[in-house]
């Protein structure tokens, strides 16, 4: 029963990964947006991936890593969202802010809850010495 919450973890961002690549895999390729391109399969589909393994394999260093990742999805600044291709995979993202100025955010509610997921079995893990 003590790794379950670090399997469920790990196969969300799996999820999240497969969710960023097929939003890669139908998108369609053009010169002009491929160093973008790369930095979303970097950011959405290996940091994920790695989140998953490092979860998955009780590694210490993947629970600092997803925890890392999610908190810094939780508030995304519009003009950062604007410059990728696409939109992140899974995104429950409530925008505030000014959007005519361009200083708008988007407050991401799936990174928050997960975040805390992760705070909570870290906490957990602790607890036990694991």
């Amino acid at each position: 029963m003590k790794a379950v919450s670090t399997k469920i973890a790990a196969f969300i961002s799996c999820l999240y990964a497969m969710t960023g690549l097929g939003v890669m895999a139908f998108a369609e390729p053009s010169h002009d947006i491929l160093s973008k391109f790369v930095i979303y399969g970097v950011i959405f589909l290996l940091s994920p991936l790695l989140c998953a393994y490092g979860l998955w394999f009780r590694k210490s260093w993947g629970r600092i890593f997803t925890l890392v990742f999610f908190l810094f999805q939780c508030v995304k600044p519009f003009t950062f969202l604007h410059w990728l291709p696409f939109y992140p995979p899974i995104s429950l993202g409530i925008p505030f802010g000014d959007f005519t100025t361009g200083s708008a955010y988007l407050l991401d509610i799936f990174s928050i809850v997960m975040t805390a997921y992760l705070l909570i079995i870290w906490k957990e893990q602790s607890l036990r010495g694991d």
